[in-house]
C-alpha cells in the first residue's frame, strides 16, 4: 500500500525536540507535550485525536490479555459472507445474486477463511411477510444454493437469525409496518419458526437464534430488551427443535457488550441449554472491550464455548456514542488511512480468540478485505452516498481478485 497509509506520526507547529525530533514512531511518542499537534501521515486532521484514541484503547486490551492459550484448541477463522445478507433483500434474488455469493467465496478461500456468517433475519423466510409466496420460496432456494457450496467447500455455516433492519441505509427492506402489526406474542412465535425452518432446511453448524436484544428492540418496536422475554424465546426454540428432533445443529445465543445489562442476558442465556454463547463486539470505548473478558468467563464457568460472530473497530469516540448514527460510523469505515487500525483489530481479536478459547470469531465489514477510498475523493458525500461506493469498488476487486493489505493480513493470521 501507499506510504500515505503507514501509522508514522508528524509533527506540526510544535519543538521538534518534544516530539521525538519531528517524528512520533509510537503511540507513546505521540503522548508529548504536544501531541494535539501532531500529524498521522494520511489521516486528516479531523480523525486524529479518534485515531490516537482508538489505537489506545487496543494497546490497552491487548496488553491485558493473558500470554497462555490451551495449545489443543484451534479457533475457527470465519467471515461475514456480506453478499449474501439478508437485508440486501431482493438483491440476492437478482441473476447476479448467487454468482455474487460465489465470487466472495472464491476469494474467502483464497484467505483461508475456514467458516462463514451469513445474517439470514426474521422476516425473510416467514410467508406471512410476502404478497406472493413464490419470493418466500426463492429466498430459501437462494440460501439452499449457498448453504451447498459452503458446505462443498469444507467451510463451516454459521447462521445469525436475527432481524431485518429498518434503518435507512442498511436495508432495502424495510419491514416496519409488518413489525407493527404483530402482537408481541405473534412476533415471537413466528421468530421462532423461521429459526425451526433454518434449522431444519438448511443444517447450519451453527445457528446464533438471539444477539443484540436492544437493537433489536428499536428496529422492530417490540419490547424484547428484556432479559425475561429473551430467555423465554430461547427454551421455546430449543423446545421446538427437540420436538422435530433436529440435533445436528449448535443453538447460540448472546448479547453486544456495549448492553448495559449484558452480564444478566449472558448469565440466563448461559444456563439454558444453548450450545454456545455469542457476542458481538464493535464499540471498544469505556470498558466495552474488557467486558467480553467477563462474558468468556460467565460462559466458561457455564461450560458453554464462546463465540464472536460479528466485530468490526467502530469508528466512533467515546465522546460521540449515542450522538452519532449507525450510518455515520459504518461511512467511516471506507476510509483508507484506518487500514493500519483495522489490521491491528484482527491482531487483537485473533489474540483473543486463542488466549480465551474461542470457538470461532468472524470479522463483520470484509468489504475492507478488497477495497476502502480516498477520504479526500469522498469526504463531501453523505454517509449513504459513500457506503454505497465503498460496495461498488470492494465488489469490482473482488470480482478481479484483488485484497487489501487488510484482508493479506487476515490471511496470515489464520495461518
Amino acid at each position: 500500500m501507499r506510504a500515505a497509509l503507514i501509522a508514522t506520526v508528524l509533527l506540526s507547529g510544535c519543538n521538534k525536540s518534544s516530539c521525538g525530533d519531528g517524528i512520533c514512531q509510537s503511540l507513546e511518542e505521540r503522548k508529548g507535550s504536544c501531541p494535539q499537534d501532531c500529524v498521522i501521515e494520511g489521516v486528516p486532521q479531523t480523525f486524529v485525536t479518534l485515531y490516537n484514541e482508538l489505537e489506545s484503547q487496543m494497546n490497552k486490551f491487548e496488553s491485558n490479555l493473558p500470554i497462555t492459550a490451551d495449545s489443543n484448541h484451534d479457533p475457527i477463522f470465519a467471515a461475514e459472507l456480506l453478499t449474501a445478507n439478508s437485508n440486501r433483500g431482493k438483491d440476492l434474488l437478482a441473476p447476479n445474486g448467487f454468482i455474487g455469493a460465489n465470487y466472495e467465496l472464491d476469494r474467502l478461500e483464497e484467505l483461508g477463511v475456514e467458516g462463514v456468517v451469513i445474517s439470514l433475519n426474521f422476516p425473510l423466510f416467514y410467508p406471512p411477510f410476502h404478497e406472493n409466496p413464490l419470493e418466500q420460496e426463492a429466498y430459501l432456494e437462494f440460501y439452499k444454493e449457498v448453504a451447498e457450496i459452503v458446505n462443498s467447500r469444507g467451510m463451516k455455516l454459521i447462521i445469525e437469525n436475527n432481524f431485518i433492519f429498518t434503518q435507512k441505509g442498511i436495508s432495502t427492506l424495510n419491514p416496519r409496518e409488518f413489525y407493527d402489526n404483530l402482537t408481541l406474542e405473534q412476533y415471537l412465535e413466528a421468530r421462532s419458526q423461521v429459526a425451526l425452518t433454518i434449522a431444519r432446511e438448511l443444517h447450519p453448524d451453527y445457528l446464533t437464534i438471539t444477539v443484540e436484544p436492544d437493537t433489536e428492540a428499536i428496529q422492530t418496536g417490540k419490547p424484547v430488551n428484556d432479559v425475561t422475554v429473551q430467555t423465554e424465546y430461547i427454551n421455546d426454540v430449543l423446545n421446538k427443535l427437540e420436538k422435530n428432533q433436529i440435533t445436528d445443529v449448535e443453538i447460540g445465543a448472546g448479547i453486544g457488550t456495549w448492553h448495559p445489562d449484558y452480564k444478566e442476558f449472558i448469565s440466563s442465556f448461559a444456563n439454558t441449554s444453548v450450545d454456545y454463547i455469542d457476542t458481538h463486539v464493535y464499540p471498544i470505548s469505556r470498558d466495552f472491550f474488557d467486558r467480553v473478558l467477563t462474558i468468556a468467563d460467565i460462559a466458561h464457568s457455564n461450560n458453554k464455548p464462546i463465540a464472536m460472530s460479528e466485530a468490526w473497530l467502530y469508528k466512533a469516540a467515546e465522546a460521540e456514542l449515542g450522538n452519532i448514527t449507525e450510518t455515520s460510523v459504518f461511512s467511516r469505515d471506507a476510509f483508507s488511512f484506518w487500514e493500519p487500525l483495522d489490521q491491528k483489530f484482527l491482531e487483537v481479536i485473533t489474540n483473543l480468540a486463542y488466549a480465551r478459547n474461542f470457538e470461532f470469531v468472524s470479522p463483520f465489514w470484509t468489504k475492507y478485505f478488497y477495497a476502502y477510498l480516498e477520504y479526500s475523493e469522498v469526504s463531501g458525500k453523505s454517509p449513504e452516498d459513500i457506503i454505497v461506493l465503498s460496495s461498488a469498488e470492494a465488489g469490482k476487486n473482488l470480482v478481479n481478485g484483488l485484497f487489501t493489505s487488510t484482508g493479506l493480513r487476515y490471511k496470515d493470521l489464520i495461518k
